[in-house]
């Protein structure tokens, strides 16, 4: 019966900790006001890049911790 309680109660914090994070992900959707913001060329680029820059360094530190 221990490990039922132990399995609910964790159960309760992941639900409750995506709740919270899908409550986070309401403030920006709040704040958007029809127009797209300001941005530069290179911030535009910096964006384009972080998504495989960020993956190649996952890749890496998975490749080290595997070792």
């Amino acid at each position: 019966m221990a490990q039922d309680s132990t399995a609910q109660s964790s159960r309760r914090k992941r639900r409750t900790a995506l709740i919270m994070l899908a409550l986070l992900a309401l403030v920006p959707i709040w704040l958007y006001r029809g127009r797209q913001g300001h941005h530069s060329k290179p911030f535009q680029y910096a964006c384009y890049a972080f998504y495989p820059v960020h993956m190649l360094v996952l890749a890496v530190v998975l490749r080290c911790v595997n070792r």
